[in-house]
């Protein structure tokens, strides 16, 4: 189990990498980020997203991006407990200078101990410009997986100013209903970017 982890790592960091070196385009963004549930670090990120518009000029294709994640049940990126390797595709109905509306599906792969689950998740995210290169809004994820189901909700708080580095924070709420038992939490998260 833990040689197929590490082969699905490989061939994701593998795949980024000749998409940079292939596209540079300062649209494409790797960001870390740290969770604390509430406040205590438990879990750590590697994301990046990939425009679309860097396969071609039509307008439409800006609208949409791949989303592409490594997560560990660890502050330091490597888990033996829990690992999740995901994928989503987002879309961008409303792209404006002041309020974005993005719309998205995906799936992951998730180790856990010894099992293994793929759930599907959908997510919706609403930002607003503020003052001082600020956003905020509103994002919700759904979670589907064969024997529950999971909301997850954020306040998003972004820094997006016009250099190659950005952050934020995302406070948020989650709730899971798996095999019968509920579980909810406050989550929240710290992130920084880079635009290559």
């Amino acid at each position: 189990m833990k040689k197929a982890r590490f082969l699905l790592l490989a061939l994701l960091l593998t795949s980024i990498g000749k998409i940079y070196a292939q596209y540079p385009s300062d649209d494409i963004r790797l960001e870390l980020v740290m969770y604390a549930s509430p406040l205590v670090p438990t879990m750590s990120e590697l994301n990046s997203k990939i425009p679309f518009g860097i396969f071609g000029e039509h307008p439409m294709l800006r609208r949409f991006e791949f989303e592409v994640w490594y997560l560990a049940y660890s502050p330091y990126l490597i888990s033996t407990v829990f690992t999740e390797i995901g994928l989503a595709v987002k879309f961008a109905p409303v792209n404006r200078e002041k309020m974005k509306l993005t719309l998205g599906v995906g799936t992951a792969f998730e180790f856990f101990d010894e099992s293994f689950s793929m759930p599907l998740f959908a997510d919706f995210e609403i930002m607003f410009r503020l003052p001082w290169h600020l956003w905020s809004g509103l994002e919700i994820d759904f979670l589907l997986w064969e024997n529950g189901l999971g909301l997850e909700g954020y306040i998003p708080i972004r820094f997006l100013p016009e250099g190659r580095f950005y952050g934020g924070i995302e406070p948020g709420f989650v709730g899971y209903l798996a095999n019968g038992f509920i579980m909810t939490s406050t989550k929240i998260s710290l992130f920084v970017g880079f635009r290559f």
